[in-house]
């Protein structure tokens, strides 16, 4: 589960596209995506051909730059279950006791802001919470000797021809 953000400077909105991978939707046949921004109407994913979700949903730039979110997955067999965005900006409190997934405006705009001007407009950007990564899987491998170079072979002389006379 992803969000992309980019400000777009003419029309002085943000567009954020919710990702919902085909792993993370854990067999479900539709995803809604649920946004204090819009009053928590649901709005159905588009379902696309490998599996995962997406959504698109543009957001003027107003005061508020903090938004809550939720996905509801509905699955094959009716049931729902409700999860967060598996790489929010951050999380915080709901009123029924768990969390929902907060995406913050100010904070991993993408390359949307092509120069000075345009990231000037926008709100500045805020440090990103520390996120732990995983370290990169490695492999070693022992080096290889270093060879050395076989003495060139003597070339033999050539146009000379030795006769045998009998």
């Amino acid at each position: 589960m992803t969000v992309s953000k980019k400000f777009n400077k003419t029309s002085n909105e943000y567009r954020l596209t919710f990702k919902v991978s085909k792993e993370a939707a854990q067999g479900a046949k539709q995803v809604f995506l649920l946004c204090e921004y819009n009053g928590w109407d649901p709005i159905e994913m588009e379902l696309l051909k490998s599996g995962d979700f997406k959504y698109d949903l543009k957001v003027k730039v107003e005061e508020k730059t903090e938004y809550q979110y939720r996905f509801r997955l509905v699955m094959e067999d009716g049931q729902e279950k409700y999860d967060n965005d598996w790489n929010a900006d951050r999380y915080v409190t709901n009123p029924f006791g768990g969390e929902n997934s907060l995406v913050d405006l100010n904070v991993g705009l993408s390359d949307g802001q092509s120069d000075e001007a345009e990231a000037a407009s926008a709100p500045a950007p805020a440090a990103a919470p520390a996120k732990e990564k995983a370290p990169a899987k490695t492999t070693k491998t022992a080096a290889a000797p270093a060879r050395e170079k076989a003495p060139a072979a003597k070339k033999p002389t050539a146009g000379r021809k030795t006769s045998s006379k009998k």
